[in-house]
């Protein structure tokens, strides 16, 4: 089963509908946008101010295509079945943290590129 448009899929117990797929205007690699069944996204289809998809807000999450597991179909949610997942203050500051870390990674790729190209000027390769 592969992942397309309109799709189930699973991501760390989550379930929920691919919304998008595709390149990230911040990253490339094969993303994918789910809605998810319940509030414990990220944001509702628009990162760092580009729309991808719309939903509800918390229920759009975006990762990579292999961290995903195809399903036919989502699993029953059972009426207490949340009971044990995070309040929506603890996933907000966990959801702050990773854009924070993902910020501080982009920053550091770019800068390491930026100090390659100018090693690369000041030390040209010998033909």
């Amino acid at each position: 089963m592969s992942l397309k448009l309109g799709a189930w899929a699973e991501h760390r117990g989550q379930c929920g509908i691919v919304r998008y797929i595709g390149p990230l205007h911040f990253d490339d690699g094969e993303w994918v946008g789910l809605e998810l069944q319940v509030a414990a996204g990220k944001n509702d289809g628009l990162v760092r101010g580009k729309r991808y998809f719309s939903c509800a807000p918390q229920h759009g999450l975006f990762v990579q295509a292999s961290q995903l597991t195809p399903i036919a179909q989502p699993r029953k949610t059972a009426p207490n079945a949340n009971r044990d997942a995070p309040d929506a203050g603890v996933a907000s500051a966990w959801s702050a943290v990773e854009n924070v870390l993902e910020g501080e990674a982009l920053s550091q790729a770019r800068e390491g590129a930026r100090v390659m190209r100018h090693l690369e000027q000041q030390y040209p390769k010998p033909p």
